[in-house]
């Protein structure tokens, strides 16, 4: 090769040519850059709205105190009642109201002045976005200081929710449910929004969001009660899962703005097809939710169908009380079973709950066995809860077998007694709270007693 051509080969080339990651990082920043210098105008647009909406929250607070001197009430516990409702409901309504006016407001003459413009239609969306964004922040912000400033109880509310009762792992709970919480708002704010700008109308852009928001937040919900009221330390795989499911959901949201905006702006008609598939890819995230909503289901009814011993009531404080388990366990919904070397004998069937009444309802709402043994001669008593029910007395009854079958029922108990082990025998203790040995009556297998109401 000639001294000549290799420098004009070399020196003409460029150094450094750009690949398409470069050029997407810099239509980024532009984007980004533009979305910046148009959110002020999308905020002064709405400053009555993004202004107004704090001095509201501001006055429900005296508002609630007002109610509460009318219906003598505790005024801090109708302020905590308040902000609680603020941050539960408050807030996500908040989230759909912003986003929907500030996507309809962009669509009529605002989309004709704006013209001009240098700015695409993604980014005026996403601008406007921003602003509702943060003005949703900023009202969120005020929420979480009045209750952290004025109301401990309202505090202890929103804590215990967050952590499904489960204190033991308050840090991780909480955390998982506020990232859940975070991705649920965001896409509230970004569907809302969404739905207005498409449709030119902030009310039906508001309620497309709600209804998808309930598509979204009943699995998560239906999990979250689920765990509160049978097994919250078990939640973690759930939790996990629904942030997973809440922030697909945002991201979702998310990219179907950023394909609607342009056919928006054209005042393109979608096809059927394509608007269902906007649909559902805003909606991604609330289906990949079910799934986990109904593993979470089996995953509490295999761990509470397990047998496991619930007879810890009277301590061996007192020698006469003696307990023999030999393998008694009881598992959900008042089954009671004997484990043997030969196998599970299954002495009280119980009931299978549906997935909804676990749902609906904790461990008091189901049938329960709460005492069970062996006598001296080797019969095992038990005794069964019914259901709590609020307003009526709770009805128990004693069950006995000899320990190789099913158990028969041999009496109701009055609502102030209870069944006991009383030297090594079956009795009913007439005075549950008085440890004197007058109180007691020995059971015969073959005859029950004639009990009455003390």
């Amino acid at each position: 090769m000639s001294e000549e051509t290799l420098p004009a080969v070399r020196l003409n080339a460029p150094l450094v040519r750009p690949n398409a990651l470069v050029g997407a990082l810099a239509r980024v920043r532009e984007g980004a850059a533009a979305i910046r210098r148009y959110a002020p105008t999308e905020a002064r647009r709405n400053r009555v709205l993004y202004a107004g909406w704090p001095l509201i929250i501001l006055g429900t607070m005296p508002f609630a105190a007002a109610i509460a001197v009318a219906s003598d009430i505790p005024v801090g516990q109708a302020v905590s009642g308040a902000l609680a409702a603020w941050a539960v409901a408050g807030l996500p309504i908040t989230a759909v109201l912003f986003g929907a006016v500030s996507g309809a407001g962009l669509r009529g003459p605002a989309e004709d002045a704006e013209a001009p413009l240098p700015l695409s239609p993604r980014q005026r969306a996403f601008g406007a976005l921003a602003a509702a964004s943060a003005a949703f922040l900023g009202n969120a912000a005020l929420v979480a200081a009045l209750v952290a400033a004025t109301s401990h109880d309202a505090g202890e509310l929103l804590s215990g929710i967050a952590s499904l009762g489960n204190w033991g792992s308050v840090a991780g709970y909480v955390g998982a449910m506020g990232a859940v919480a975070a991705c649920s708002v965001a896409w509230l704010t970004t569907a809302s929004f969404t739905a207005a700008y498409a449709a030119s109308h902030a009310v039906l852009g508001g309620v497309a969001a709600l209804v998808g928001g309930t598509l979204l937040m009943l699995p998560l919900g239906a999990g979250a009660a689920l765990f509160i009221n049978h097994a919250p330390e078990l939640a973690m795989p759930f939790l996990a899962a629904a942030v997973a499911s809440s922030a697909v959901s945002a991201g979702a949201a998310g990219l179907a703005l950023a394909k609607t905006a342009p056919l928006a702006a054209r005042s393109a008609r979608l096809s059927w097809a394509k608007a269902s598939l906007l649909s559902v890819l805003t909606l991604s995230g609330s289906l990949g939710a079910w799934p986990a909503f109904w593993n979470a289901g089996r995953a509490v009814k295999a761990r509470l169908e397990q047998p496991w011993g619930g007879w810890d009531k009277k301590d061996s404080l007192q020698s006469q009380r003696e307990k023999r388990l030999e393998g008694l366990m009881e598992g959900l919904g008042g089954r009671l079973v004997r484990e043997t070397p030969a196998g599970t004998v299954v002495l009280l069937p119980g009931s299978d709950p549906a997935l909804g009444e676990l749902v609906r309802r904790g461990r008091g709402g189901f049938e329960r066995v709460t005492r069970a043994f062996f006598d001296l001669d080797g019969r095992v008593w038990a005794e069964v809860r019914a259901p709590f029910v609020e307003g009526q007395a709770t009805v128990r009854t004693i069950w006995t077998g000899d320990g190789k079958g099913p158990l028969t029922r041999y009496l109701t108990l009055p609502p102030d007694m209870e069944l006991e082990v009383y030297g090594g025998r079956a009795a009913v203790d007439t005075s549950p709270y008085d440890y004197s040995d007058d109180s007691y009556i020995l059971l015969d297998p073959a005859k029950p007693p004639l009990l009455k109401r003390q």
